[in-house]
């Protein structure tokens, strides 16, 4: 029994030393002689003011005299007396700054496509008729006979065949006018009358110009 006591009493001294030991390694004097690196004065009801670093929270805050904030403050809402707004209203609308210069016109934009063909339009009316042409010469006058004596009325004789009938003239065109074909021994010719005052005689008025056919 004895020796169990001794050996409670010997630990409970080793402890004991050891809690010492650390309590002598764990203080740490002061840097500087006093009153340098103090510890920093409380926030207290003195007149004196105050200086904090860090942050503050409270739950409310009063002043008796100006405040003065080196930051933004925030808060839901500004009240001035019992009027408190949640936002300031807007302001007035400035003037209108001047205009700016014109830009460059853009590029020409491509051409577009050809559009469809119209219908064709209605037929003109039909022109005036051309001159009329020009009209064939008359043909020369035979010769009078002379008027024989009145002879005995005689018995009225039978009706004589009718003769056949002449060839139509043909008409040509040479030295850009019209004319008629003349026909005579040897060839054929295009006569055109010269339009001059001359008269000849065989009944028609002008001079005729024959051109070979």
């Amino acid at each position: 029994m004895s020796s169990t006591l001794r050996y409670i009493k010997l630990l409970l001294l080793a402890v004991a030393l050891s809690l010492g030991v650390s309590i002598v390694y764990a203080w740490t004097g002061p840097t500087a002689a006093p009153p340098n690196e103090n510890t920093a004065t409380p926030i207290n009801t003195s007149a004196t003011s105050q200086v904090k670093s860090g942050g503050l929270w409270l739950g409310s805050l009063g002043t008796d005299g100006g405040a003065l904030f080196g930051g933004s403050v925030t808060s839901p809402q500004f009240c001035l007396g019992a009027s408190c707004i949640t936002s300031w209203p807007p302001g007035p609308t400035g003037p209108a700054g001047p205009t700016g210069a014109t830009g460059a016109t853009g590029p020409t934009g491509p051409t577009g496509a050809t559009g469809a063909t119209g219908a064709t339009g209605a037929t003109g009316a039909t022109g005036p008729q051309g001159d009329r042409g020009l009209t064939g010469w008359t043909g020369a006058t035979g010769a009078t006979g002379a008027t024989g004596s009145t002879g005995a009325t005689g018995a009225t004789g039978a009706t004589g065949a009718t003769g056949p009938q002449g060839a139509a003239a043909s008409i040509c065109t040479s030295n850009g006018q019209d004319g008629i074909v003349m026909t005579y021994p040897g060839g054929s010719c295009c006569a055109i009358a010269n339009g001059n005052s001359n008269t000849t005689p065989g009944g028609y008025h002008g001079t005729l110009n024959c051109y070979n056919l």
